[in-house]
């Protein structure tokens, strides 16, 4: 089995995997997931030592904008979201950038 964490949602008849999410798959699963950019590969032990990474603003980027827009949402930042640039402000302001 290998960790990854979902850049965008995955909704399928094994649930839904929200960005920013970590998850145990195959290895198959795995590798089709960061071959066709929907997950990026996790290092185990810096998984266990922050618990829910957070996606760097170059991946919050690649996001689509339902993704970035839900995603500000549960972390409860608030602003005007109404294109990606404004959308990447606010996220970076979140990460302190």
């Amino acid at each position: 089995m290998t960790k990854v964490k979902m850049r965008s949602i995955d909704a399928g008849p094994k649930g839904v995997r929200q960005p920013g999410q970590i998850v145990e798959v195959d290895e198959e699963e795995a590798k089709a997931l960061v071959d066709g950019r929907y997950a990026v590969y996790v290092d185990e032990p810096a998984a266990e030592k922050t618990g829910d990474i957070v996606l760097t603003l170059e991946e919050f980027e690649t996001l689509s904008a339902g993704d970035q827009k839900g995603l500000l949402e549960k972390l409860e930042i608030e602003g005007d979201d109404g294109n990606a640039e404004k959308r990447a402000a606010l996220y970076a302001a979140h990460l302190g950038k």
